[in-house]
């Protein structure tokens, strides 16, 4: 068999030599690439830093942007169908509630829808009538003068709201 001896001559020559190269690139390391690395990668590492927070920072101020600009879209569409703001429609300019019942269509509407109450009221009490007369259980039928008055506070009901409508609306702000 053969086996490799080294003599302890070889050991510290083999110590020395590297020991010599440990030492250079010790000192290289520490004393020429470390602190131009340092340098290098803080510089570096700063601009990426910067970089990503100024991205950050944009994206936060777009996105409250955003948000805002909603918060005053609404703000407006409150200020305009409260009445607080004018609006203009066909070149008349005034509250939107005001300009909107002012419109024909939308007036001849809302009278009809009042007319169309009142006749539908006025057939119900015909037919609360009719029933209240053929009924021959006399215990628990309703006279025709309490269905009569009965219409009476509906047909004023249903033309009192409208006249109240129509009255808010005019009042000056």
């Amino acid at each position: 068999m053969n086996e490799v001896v080294f003599l302890g001559i070889f050991d510290k020559i083999a110590n020395w030599i590297m020991g010599g190269i440990t030492k250079a690139l010790t000192w290289l390391f520490t004393n020429v690439i470390s602190p131009v690395w340092s340098i290098v990668w803080d510089n570096f590492l700063h601009y990426i830093v910067d970089f990503i927070r100024e991205i950050l920072a944009l994206l936060l101020y777009k996105l409250y942007a955003l948000l805002l600009s909603v918060v005053y879209a609404v703000e407006e569409m409150v200020y305009s169908f409260s009445g607080v703001k004018s609006v203009t429609i066909d070149k008349e300019s005034g509250n939107i509630l005001t300009l909107l019942m002012n419109r024909p269509m939308v007036n001849d509407a809302f009278w009809y829808i009042t007319m169309l109450a009142l006749v539908l009221c006025f057939v119900f009490t015909i037919v609360a009538v009719m029933r209240s007369t053929f009924d021959l259980n006399f215990d628990s039928r309703k006279s025709v003068g309490r269905v009569l008055s009965q219409f009476f506070r509906s047909a004023v009901a249903f033309l009192v709201m409208p006249v109240l409508c129509y009255g808010l609306i005019e009042l000056p702000p």
